[in-house]
């Protein structure tokens, strides 16, 4: 059952609306996310894994929780877009080098991060990569995060890849939770962002495209690359090399464009504290209570 909106929050910037959620903008630092179902179990699952995160140490590569409720998640705003936008928006060309070798490096660590808690994102897509004001990368949206070692429920392809013969019984499946999962749809963002489309996405497969895509992966047919030092990387993720997700935020901490701006670093304490009680008033004074 859809919920039904607060009356407050029309009155509020609609941003977007995706399986979970709708997103509006609070003001010039904050969103809320809003449960399109108040007992959406993807949606608790979020809140869960956000109250996880406050335990330690912030990672500055993934976006801001400051309040949680059952009726929704106050989350930082992210003012430049997704990547899905930016790339498809782009109209001047590629993006430089240095950007994609720095979100490379942001997403890499992100990953990792969440590899040392025990865990896997799950659902590493464009829409779901987002940017900050100083262009930094922010991996969001964690309703699909699941544990190290469990059954992997997969996603579209390009960013996950049924296994095939080589993987033995696990044959057909989308195989276990862990940094092969995970490094597979970075190799094929960082495709994305070095060309501007998705793996195959160029390509004549006929009008069975899906089902195309899905077998050439599973056959490992991978689309050529050029030998670049990015291209090396995505060739290494596609084919599980890196044993970890730490290794493979260590080989994209060394490329040039990864150290070429100041490094992003999580928001003070203390500004994020400012931030929680300014949205626990807004809660108070009735911005989630229904009519």
């Amino acid at each position: 059952m859809l919920a039904k909106l607060p009356p407050q929050l029309s009155s509020y910037r609609f941003l977007s609306i995706g399986a979970v959620g709708f997103v509006y903008q609070i003001d010039s630092c904050v969103v809320l996310k809003f449960p399109r179902d108040q007992n959406d179990e993807c949606f608790s699952r979020e809140v869960e894994i956000f109250d996880l995160f406050e335990k330690h140490s912030p990672c500055p590569d993934i976006v801001q929780s400051f309040l949680r409720v059952p009726q929704g998640n106050f989350l930082a705003y992210l003012s430049g877009g997704t990547l899905e936008q930016r790339l498809r928006g782009n109209k001047k060309g590629k993006e430089p080098l240095s950007a994609i070798e720095r979100w490379a490096m942001e997403l890499s660590n992100a990953t990792a991060w969440l590899e040392s808690l025990g865990y896997i994102h799950g659902d590493i897509r464009p829409p779901n990569i987002l940017f900050d004001g100083h262009d930094h990368l922010k991996l969001t949206d964690f309703d699909s995060v699941a544990e190290i070692g469990t059954r992997y429920d997969g996603a579209a392809p390009p960013w996950a890849r049924l296994l095939g013969p080589e993987a033995g019984d696990e044959n057909g499946t989308f195989g276990r939770c862990g940094a092969k999962t995970e490094q597979f749809a970075i190799g094929s963002i960082i495709y994305f962002a070095t060309r501007r489309y998705e793996p195959y996405e160029m390509e004549d497969l006929g009008e069975d495209r899906g089902p195309r895509v899905v077998e050439l992966l599973q056959r490992m047919k991978f689309p050529d690359l050029s030998g670049g030092r990015l291209d090396r990387i995505i060739e290494q993720c596609w084919n599980g090399q890196f044993a970890t997700l730490k290794e493979l935020a260590e080989e994209t901490s060394l490329l040039p464009g990864a150290n070429e701006q100041p490094r992003a670093t999580p928001l003070d304490k203390v500004h994020c504290e400012e931030i929680r009680r300014k949205c626990q008033r807004l809660v108070e004074n009735g911005l989630l209570t229904m009519a």
